[in-house]
């Protein structure tokens, strides 16, 4: 009778499975530390979540025929909640013409943490907002 030879096992063996894992396990730690996008990843998603917003109250104004408002928790207040304060926003819109009864349309939404809309910055830009008081723009 004739045996035939085993060839050789064709495949990687255990000692080189576990060292490309870990190498990989270090290349994927250092890109986690390393390529933390900061506050950059938060003021792009701050910019998504205003336009959404802003969409929405735009989308309100058409579906209710109605003016409507973009409000942002900016309460000056000893009592004011200061994890939403100027990172609130919500849209609201008037009830009957001329009324000046707003309802809210939504139940609102934060800005990610550490990211505030500047009132400061707003009006050198161009643009008007208030703090409890009805300006011109």
């Amino acid at each position: 009778m004739i045996k035939k030879q085993k060839s050789p096992r064709s495949g990687f063996t255990l000692i080189e499975l576990l060292v490309v894992i870990s190498i990989i396990l270090i290349a994927s730690s250092i890109i986690f530390i390393g390529g933390n996008g900061g506050d950059g990843v938060k003021l792009s998603s701050s910019q998504r979540i205003v336009s959404g917003i802003a969409q929405g109250a735009r989308g309100q104004a058409i579906l209710k025929n109605a003016k409507t408002r973009l409000i942002i928790y900016a309460d000056t207040g000893s009592d004011r909640d200061d994890d939403k304060y100027l990172r609130f926003f919500g849209i609201i819109y008037e009830s009957e013409p001329g009324s000046n009864e707003w309802i809210a349309a939504t139940q609102g939404t934060s800005l990610p943490e550490g990211i505030y809309f500047d009132p400061q910055q707003s009006t050198e830009n161009g643009s008007s907002w208030s703090i409890g008081k009805k300006e011109k723009s």
